[in-house]
């Protein structure tokens, strides 16, 4: 997988950067998702169009997708190796590259939430048998 757009993210100058903490249910869904499927996503965020949340094992990112997916606000360097507890939120770091930058996230964050929130659904619908 070309890991491009994290290179352009990585090396872009950030207006803030910020210790942050993504939620534990976000993060053991998307965990779940990665071990089976193993690609990157990419999901629109309804209501803010043209922006999409990208979800990579390197970075989540909210995208502008009218500007060649530039940047407004990711999430990286997640500290998840050795990680015990399951129901503690996982630190990272954030990173705002634009002045709207905290409007969107939570949109990007609940958005990415429903949509992890249905994919499993569906991989558990067509795998588990029901009971008789």
């Amino acid at each position: 997988m070309s890991n491009d757009l994290y290179d352009r993210i990585r090396d872009m100058p950030v207006m803030d950067r910020y210790d942050w903490r993504v939620p534990a249910a976000l993060f053991n869904l998307w965990r779940r998702y990665w071990i089976h499927h193993h690609h990157r996503l990419r999901i629109e965020i309804q209501g803010y169009e043209p922006m999409a949340m990208i979800l990579d094992e390197r970075f989540w990112a909210c995208v502008d997708t009218s500007l060649f997916d530039a940047p407004v606000v990711v999430w990286m360097e997640f500290e998840d190796q050795g990680r015990s507890s399951l129901h503690e939120p996982v630190p990272c770091v954030m990173r705002h590259y634009h002045q709207g930058a905290s409007v969107i996230r939570n949109a990007g964050m609940e958005a990415a939430e429903k949509h992890l929130q249905s994919l499993l659904k569906a991989d558990e619908h067509g795998r588990v048998a029901p009971l008789r």
